[in-house]
């Protein structure tokens, strides 16, 4: 005789409520307990925590927010579409360009319809909501996030690998666009430090030789340190270097992220610093992880002579050959200064899926997009 098998999914708002049901899952990094609270704490509200639970046991799990406009952009499937071609300059085909500002302003204006928005995604890390033990769970984790009627819901920066959930989301109704890339360096067992690495093509070689030796000149080092230590000068640097690249970023901000990382710390953290004249001119933090390096928070002075490149890629390729780690995730963005450095770049296609009057539009614009982030990439040629 048997006994068919009992299968709920429970929801717990914020991760202290959810945490009876989150002890194990299969986490990565990002959906890891410490990572998320970070995220609560930045977000300065609770994801909501839902799992599914068989015969009493956890088995798959999804974080979702709810937003309104006021969650990072590019986990934001509406912000992104308003936002249009405004971060892709260049990538953008000319005869298309018109045609995305003009869809992009319509989504600006639907904006009242498509809110709120009921989002999948893992804070910080470019990464879905989905935490998936079993396969057979997404489709119920999927009615899970439907389930509240929000007029948009998306499972944002899903890997092209994910092909059954692709297939899902696809089947639902859902458009995607290719909005982020992980870039990825595989590390070769068979090096034996940053020479290794380097000298794997010629044009690397030259390049890496020149920008380290740069930066040994202008009498800067880099030094590792603890999570304690990170401090004012770090968020200083932190903000600064997001308003550099336009985004609206405040040290409070960033002094709240350093806390939230110095309480409740994931995975191996790693503190880079590059030390100059006696200053810190500049900081990584990266996490070790299975085997793996993900580089994370970043602050760093334009002022050192390649403080950037020594600090972000050869110092930790240094560090993860000697530790025997397998692969760096280097994350979105500057693709073409991560591919000339040996990456490969894995787009994150954000599925979302929108009331139907605005269908049409939304899966045009999204094509358009999604074409020209490919091309950013370097994912797709012309």
């Amino acid at each position: 005789m048997t006994t068919a098998e009992t299968t709920q999914v429970v929801r717990a708002d914020g991760l202290d409520a959810a945490g009876p049901y989150w002890d194990g899952l299969p986490h990565n990094l990002f959906s890891s307990a410490n990572w998320l609270r970070t995220g609560e704490v930045l977000g300065g509200t609770p994801a909501r925590y839902s799992v599914v639970q068989r015969e009493g046991l956890p088995s798959s799990a999804q974080v979702t927010w709810r937003s309104s406009g006021e969650m990072w952009v590019y986990n934001d499937p509406v912000a992104l579409l308003r936002l249009g071609a405004a971060e892709l300059e260049g990538h953008v085909e000319e005869s298309a360009a018109a045609e995305v500002a003009e869809l992009a302003a319509v989504v600006g204006q639907a904006a009242q319809e498509l809110y709120p928005a009921r989002i999948s995604v893992l804070p910080s890390g470019y990464r879905p909501g989905l935490v998936v033990g079993s396969a057979h769970d997404v489709p119920l984790l999927l009615d899970d996030l439907e389930k509240d009627g929000d007029p948009t819901t998306a499972v944002m920066h899903v890997g092209e690998e994910d092909d059954r959930t692709v297939a899902l989301l696809r089947e639902r109704g859902y458009v995607g666009m290719a909005a982020a890339g992980n870039s990825v360096l595989e590390i070769d067992p068979a090096w034996g430090g940053l020479q290794d690495y380097a000298a794997v093509e010629r044009r690397r070689g030259k390049r890496v030789r020149q920008e380290v030796d740069a930066f040994r000149a202008s009498g800067a080092t880099i030094r590792e340190a603890g999570v304690a230590a990170l401090g004012a000068r770090h968020a200083e640097l932190h903000a600064a270097h997001l308003r550099r690249y336009g985004h609206d970023a405040t040290e409070d901000s960033s002094r709240r992220l350093i806390s939230a990382i110095q309480q409740w710390p994931a995975g191996r953290p790693l503190v880079l610093e590059i030390v100059r004249d006696g200053t810190v001119d500049g900081f990584l933090v990266a996490y070790e992880w299975g085997g793996e390096l993900f580089a994370s928070m970043l602050g760093i002075s334009p002022d050192t002579p390649y403080g950037y490149f020594n600090l972000i890629y050869y110092e930790p390729v240094r560090r993860a050959v000697e530790a025997g780690l397998s692969r760096i995730h280097f994350g979105p963005g500057t693709y073409q200064a991560k591919r000339q450095r040996g990456c490969t770049v894995r787009p994150l296609t954000s599925y979302v899926r929108v009331p139907e009057r605005w269908e049409a539009t939304v899966a045009r614009l999204a094509s358009l997009l999604d074409v020209a982030y490919r091309r950013e990439m370097g994912a797709l040629r012309g």
